[in-house]
């Protein structure tokens, strides 16, 4: 998802990475994914943790990367962006979420926001911590519902003057305080306004109120209420629907739970209740012609009209519009207008559906009423519309025609308007004639029209052109209006029960996480913009996809959807339990064939694929639910759906529509008529994502994308089409070798220019020389050599320049070696506050082949006593502030003590430390994790390691012997060793502070203001608190030699 993200840059020198999904395959551009780094800064393992080391370190291609457990993605410049942790990605309800970009969405509510962090409770919750003096509730809710989707708002806000650290400067997420659910609200008066609350008005309404009030455990509740905007949910409503059986002893057959669903409020379930109680059971009827002008709308009317009025209220009625284009191809033929419109005339008295009106009573349901019209009467303007356009631009004028919101009015039954376009510059003196390429566009409401009405529409208004308005048809016949009254007297309880275990465990709100730029908003609105990208196959890949299709024995509806769960299970990051909408005729009596309506049936498509399986068992698989679904496809969508009112499958639709030319063309009285195809690039977008292929008998297939521009932007529909076009090559181009059965999670959308991109970013600087020396003792020692005057190390009066400090390492380093006995594979640990001694420690232990080990004064002595047993370490480094902090049988060696004394220069033999027998691949540091997740994970880290990564950064001039450091980062952290050794390494100047220096902020302000420094690198809170004392002492001046700071960890607000 796009949003306004500084990316985390590119790769150091020497270092490579790949980013992964959860089937070890490369991800797209754009696409979230594990990050796995390889290169110089892979460490050894962590020290006796064999099984751990496994999980962390992955052999690919035979080099170990080292599993980060971040989220990232690349774009096409190669820059990462950061996303999350993986483990901090969760579930709610179904639905993955990224907790991390709700908590940068927070951040962005107000200046008032400085930190925040999102945790997820049981399967219910999301609760947002805010650190903030000056924000409530209410803003932050605002704020997230204009900037986020409904499933991504948290549940509750609890704002804290201070969010609780740790002793590390973490937070600390077992200190947060404990939500109080109890008070969410579980129910209002009718939706927050005391002034709507209507009470019940007979005895089944109260009776349904007192068992709401008692499950929901308030005092009223309107009857108007819906159960969703007071806190219920589909178990509540389960539970419901068994307590009405049980009070009102009514027959599930006569009230079934997915009416409980669908209306769910007080008033709906005393109306379907009083209705069950005296209803007899129907047998079916005979489908016949009711002679009925007024009755209920068709399940599918019902759809349609309500989606247009709720989720596309703010775009008119050209939503559901379905235009219908023709151009006069006969040079010597024309055709009348009159006529025309007598004939159209003819086919709206013949189809009673084309004069039907559609109304929302206020009992919320929608009704249809015929209008009646004489066929005597030559009036029919109020029945259809008829304009005659005359125009320099034809094309033009059929799109503008195609757009326009008042071409329809479904309250009067205004459902079809017909545009006769001709060009002016051709137009015949006859004002009644239609000549070569002039345009017939009939606009028709999808409410009353389908797909497969157009050859029932085309084949009368020819008849009834060529018999001059004569279109014989039986009174009786059965119309639209009788199928919605028959439908609704079906007996569908096998359907519904089918329904019911083909998506029993599924999550209606789970949404595909589709690679998207944008969120919709919580509001659901829909402008209706549509993005469209269209690829042909090419001659090969048309027959291959039509001859595997045969041999394979399914329909290419079935292949194509086969293909297309695939692409949504690559494109998803691997979700398996997939479900989209697809379309069904639904004509399924013998009856419904000639008649115009809207008889399409919308269903979800479920499948629950292996990703180890292979593309053709997916196939066989597919086929098999779609024969499963022929029998139940007259199940109503919204007996289907229940109580979810726009469930996320209905938002990602697929379908494959097979045309046959010579159909298409119109005859009429010997004028041909060939239909328009529409190209321009003004689509309607009544889906999230919609797959259409198009099969011309008479020429190729073609696919197209059409995407709401609300999600995506223009240039992801066109990748997203490439990426499809791709997988399709893969599968169906006779070079592929699909015969070797790839598993669907190896099939690949990644394109052939982001293979090279990925290829560049696994193998940067692969062929990068190594560095001159193989161990830190050999990189400090040469520096020395070469700055034997130059003042290494300093803290506020004492100083030691890098000739007097490699004394001492090398005095101590004997010490070790000689009276001590450490040898390579020793971990020494060491415990000093910050001091010279400190340094001259670090450097000694690895000069004695040894692995140092920090240990900090501020742990606690258990935590001590188990970092030293799991190292093994068979002495401690001290000095006199520490050497009592340590009480049991373990050498201990006081720093300060044993260099001033004379024995140390007693036994003065260099070569000694020649013989120190360690390379690139010895071990240099043993370094401990917080702790915060779980035990402390000893890390160990080669000396090849960290020499490269300090010159990796130096080679970026982030780090040179030009710098002056001050050292803040406590020897719990790693950045210590950047600071210390680090700055020896390349021959800068290290600044020690005092104990607890680094949170005096006079002494440390003197301090960078005397010494100059020029790089600093702490944790985002002291920064932050150091430059807000700054300010505030109007002493900015003593921050203008820096050049370099370092910061990390946590979110970091300057002030």
């Amino acid at each position: 998802m796009g949003t306004k993200t500084i990316p985390i840059g590119r790769l150091l020198p020497g270092y490579r990475c790949v980013i992964l999904d959860d089937f070890s395959q490369p991800v797209f551009t754009g696409q979230e994914g594990e990050l796995f780094v390889g290169g110089v800064g892979v460490f050894a393992g962590y020290l006796g943790r064999n099984e751990l080391t496994k999980k962390a370190l992955v052999d690919i291609d035979g080099e170990h990367f080292y599993r980060t457990g971040d989220l990232v993605r690349f774009d096409s410049h190669g820059l990462l962006y950061y996303v999350g942790r993986k483990d901090h990605q969760v579930k709610l309800h179904g639905q993955r979420i990224e907790l991390g970009e709700i908590e940068r969405c927070l951040l962005q509510a107000s200046s008032g926001v400085s930190h925040c962090v999102v945790v997820k409770y049981d399967d219910d919750h999301l609760v947002a911590y805010i650190q903030s003096n000056n924000i409530n509730e209410k803003q932050l809710r605002q704020y997230c519902e204009s900037h986020l989707p409904s499933f991504m708002i948290p549940s509750m806000f609890i704002v804290l003057e201070q969010l609780p650290l740790n002793a590390n400067g973490k937070l600390d997420r077992k200190r947060l305080p404990t939500p109080n659910f109890a008070a969410l609200p579980s129910c209002s008066v009718s939706t927050n306004n005391q002034n709507n609350y209507i009470q019940p008005s007979n005895e089944i309404e109260t009776s349904i109120h007192k068992l709401w009030c008692e499950i929901f455990q308030c005092k009223q509740i309107s009857t108007t209420d819906s159960i969703f905007t007071i806190g219920g949910h589909s178990l509540i409503l389960i539970q419901i629907y068994h307590r009405y059986k049980s009070i009102f002893k009514f027959h599930i057959h006569n009230l079934n739970i997915a009416q409980i669903f669908q209306y769910p409020t007080i008033q709906d379930h005393a109306r379907f209740i009083e209705q069950s109680l005296d209803l007899e059971q129907c047998h079916e009827k005979s489908w016949l012609s009711l002679n009925i002008s007024q009755g209920q709308v068709s399940f599918a009317q019902e759809r349609i009209f309500l989606d247009e009025q709720i989720r596309f209220a703010s775009n008119g009625n050209q939503m559901y519009n379905i235009p219908l284009v023709y151009r006069i191809s006969s040079s010597g033929k024309s055709l009348s207008i009159l006529r025309v419109q007598r004939a159209l005339q003819a086919i709206v008295m013949k189809h009673s559906i084309l004069r039907t009106a559609l109304l929302l009573h206020t009992n919320g349901i929608v009704m249809q009423s015929v209008t009646e019209i004489d066929s005597l009467d030559i009036n029919y303007q109020e029945s259809f519309g008829f304009t005659i356009l005359d125009t320099n631009d034809v094309e033009n004028a059929i799109y503008e025609t195609i757009r326009r919101s008042d071409l329809f009015d479904l309250t009067k039954g205004r459902v079809l308007h017909c545009y006769i376009i001709r060009d002016c510059s051709s137009s015949l003196e006859n004002v009644d004639l239609l000549m070569k390429n002039d345009i017939i566009l009939f606009n028709i409401h999808h409410s009353a029209f389908d797909g497969a009405s157009t050859s029932i529409f085309l084949r009368d208004l020819s008849l009834a052109y060529n018999l001059d308005a004569q279109l014989p048809f039986d009174s009786n016949m059965l119309q639209y209006i009788d199928y919605s009254v028959h439908e609704r007297q079906l007996d569908m309880t096998k359907s519904r029960d089918f329904w019911n275990a083909q998506l029993d465990g599924y999550d209606m709100e789970s949404r595909l996480l589709l690679p998207v730029d944008r969120h919709r908003l919580s509001n659901n609105q829909r402008s209706g913009r549509a993005s469209v990208a269209e690829i042909s196959f090419d001659e090969h890949l048309s027959h291959s996809f039509l001859t595997y299709a045969s041999s394979h024995n399914v329909t290419p509806f079935q292949l194509g959807l086969a293909v297309f769960y695939t692409f949504l299970f690559k494109v998803s990051n691997g979700q398996q339990d997939l479900c989209i909408a697809g379309v069904n005729a639904n004509r399924y009596r013998i009856e419904l064939q000639d008649l115009i309506g809207m008889f399409v049936a919308t269903l979800p498509y479920r499948i629950q694929l292996d990703p180890t399986s292979s593309f053709e068992k997916l196939v066989e698989q597919v086929r098999d639910l779609c024969l499963s679904i022929l029998d139940h496809s007259h199940y109503p969508l919204q007996q289907i759906i229940g109580s979810h009112h726009s469930p996320a499958f209905l938002e990602t639709m697929f379908d494959f529509i097979t045309i046959d030319s010579d159909i298409e063309h119109v005859e009429l009285d010997g004028a041909m008529l060939e239909p328009v195809s529409l190209e321009k690039g003004d689509f309607v977008a009544k889906f999230d994502l919609m797959l259409m292929f198009v099969h011309k008998l008479s020429g190729g297939i073609t696919f197209s994308l059409t995407c709401s521009q609300d999600l995506f932007d223009e240039t992801t529909v066109q990748l997203l089409a490439e990426r499809f076009s791709y997988l399709l090559d893969q599968l169906f181009e006779p070079n592929q070798t699909l015969a070797k059965q790839p598993s669907l999670h190896q099939l690949s959308i990644v394109l052939p220019q982001e293979h090279v991109l990925i290829h560049t970013l696994k193998t940067n600087d692969i062929n990068r020389s190594l560095a001159i020396f193989n161990t830190v003792p050999q990189s400090f020692s040469q520096v020395a050599f070469s700055h034997l005057q130059k003042v290494s190390v300093e803290l506020d009066e004492q100083a030691l320049t890098y000739g007097e400090l490699l004394f001492y390492v090398q005095q101590f380093a004997l010490l070790l070696i000689n009276v001590y006995g450490v040898k390579e594979g020793d971990v020494v640990c060491q415990c000093v506050e910050r001091s010279l001694s400190m340094v001259i420690g670090i450097m000694s232990i690895q000069m004695a082949g040894a692995s140092y080990c920090p240990l900090s004064p501020r742990d606690p002595l258990q935590r001590l006593y188990s970092l030293i047993e799991e190292t093994h370490s068979h002495i401690i480094l001290v000095h006199q502030l520490t050497q009592n902090k340590f009480q049991f049988n373990i050498p201990m060696i006081d720093i300060d003590a044993a260099i001033n004394t004379e024995n140390m220069l007693n036994d003065i033999d260099l070569s000694r430390l020649t013989n120190v027998t360690m390379d690139r691949d010895s071990i240099a540091y043993v370094l401990f994790t917080s702790g915060s997740t779980g035990t402390p994970k000893a890390a160990q880290i080669r000396h090849q390691n960290f020499i490269e990564a300090i010159r990796s950064i130096s080679e970026v001039g982030i780090l040179s012997e030009e710098d002056t450091v001050v050292q803040m980062t406590p020897c719990s952290f790693d950045g210590h060793l950047e600071d210390i050794v680090g700055t020896l390494i390349v021959g800068g100047t290290l600044v020690m502070l005092r104990p607890h220096g680094h949170m005096d902020f006079e002494y440390l302000s003197n301090v960078l203001m005397v010494h100059q420094i020029t790089y600093m690198d702490s944790v985002p809170t002291l920064l932050a608190a150091l430059f807000s004392y700054v300010r505030g002492n109007s002493n900015i001046d003593i921050l203008r030699t820096l050049q370099t700071v370092c910061s990390g960890g946590t979110f970091f607000d300057i002030p």
